[in-house]
């Protein structure tokens, strides 16, 4: 169950997105809201006095234009639990961002999302991506502002993805959104057809356990990611949720992660469940 959130801001808009993302999901499934702003202190020269002193102006400016927006959401919403200001040394802000995780009793991060060249995002990767490989909490990647209203659970049928589809199922019970549950398998003959079938209504009795009106559909190819596009097209989705069971840097780098290339191909917020350390994996 998802009572309390952590929503980071950065000097972008996206980050702008995601405080309005957090604040309407808080509001609809009744949790409370943690703001975290993580702001890069520049290594500049000491004799560099003018670039210091901008650098300082535009940080103050950021914190000012995150506290004028908290407060304006404060005023119709009583969500907000604090907002954190916190200075980095260095270009990591996402190590910054994984240590405060660890430190609070957050249930869900909250982050935007900004595409990067596809050289970047090949050797650095966004700060959301990074996040998403090693959080040990959910995470919530926001690409707009629309929803949740309908919502995809996408299944391969391992216990990761069925834990997946508790927590998001869990989370929006209250709000009565109408899902999918979706297999993708890749070969074409009966046999797939009918095992591809029973794992997606394995999903569809968690979710209708928890009062949701849902549907199990399966689709067949290789390009699961490519699958996974055509289904939130054909049915309007607006939140995609998946599981992570993470996979080495080196498997990584070569194969690529199915939840990766979602976060930079698909065009709408995706929920990845993460399961939380202290749980046992076969529980």
């Amino acid at each position: 169950m998802v009572r309390h959130i952590l929503v980071a801001l950065g000097c972008n808009p996206d980050s702008d997105m995601a405080l309005t993302y957090a604040d309407r999901l808080a509001n609809r499934i009744g949790a409370s809201v943690v703001a975290l702003h993580i702001a890069q202190e520049e290594l500049v020269p000491a004799s560099c006095e003018i670039v210091k002193r901008y650098i300082e102006i535009e940080a103050e400016k950021t914190r000012e234009r995150i506290g004028k927006k908290i407060a304006e959401l404060r005023q119709k919403d009583d969500v907000w639990d604090r907002v954190i200001f916190q200075m980095t040394r260095g270009d990591n802000p996402a190590r910054e961002l994984l240590q405060e995780m660890e430190k609070g009793t957050h249930d869900l991060l909250i982050i935007g999302h900004r595409e990067l060249p596809n050289i970047k995002k090949l050797f650095l990767g966004s700060v959301s991506s990074q996040v998403v490989e090693h959080a040990k909490i959910s995470v919530l990647v926001v690409k707009h502002l629309l929803g949740p209203s309908k919502i995809l659970f996408c299944t391969d049928g391992s216990i990761y993805a069925e834990k997946a589809i508790r927590f998001g199922g869990e989370m929006i019970a209250r709000i009565g959104c109408p899902s999918v549950v979706l297999n993708v398998s890749p070969w074409l003959d009966d046999h797939c057809k009918r095992v591809a079938q029973s794992i997606a209504k394995r999903g569809t009795q968690i979710l209708s356990d928890l009062g949701i009106e849902v549907k199990a559909k399966f689709r067949l190819g290789k390009d699961v990611v490519g699958e996974i596009s055509k289904e939130i097209k054909e049915e309007n989705l607006d939140l995609v949720v998946v599981g992570s069971r993470g996979i080495s840097g080196i498997t990584r780098l070569l194969l690529g992660s199915t939840t990766l290339k979602l976060i930079n191909q698909i065009r709408c917020p995706i929920l990845i469940y993460k399961q939380p350390v202290r749980e046992d994996v076969t529980t």
